[in-house]
């Protein structure tokens, strides 16, 4: 992860463990991947690692 995604995540507090585990970005994430949303199919960073 880079420096701006590091910070982007800490100000908006997408992976903060201090909410329950029903009650979070982590949470709605997980919905998401069910959903075949998440990653996006143009996410730069999966198409780096598939290729690794």
């Amino acid at each position: 992860m880079t420096p701006v995604g590091r910070s982007t995540c800490k100000r908006l507090d997408l992976n903060d463990e201090r909410y329950p585990e029903n009650d979070s970005i982590r949470s709605a994430r997980g919905f998401w991947v069910k959903a075949g949303l998440h990653p996006p199919d143009e996410d730069p960073r999966q198409a780096t690692e598939e290729n690794l």
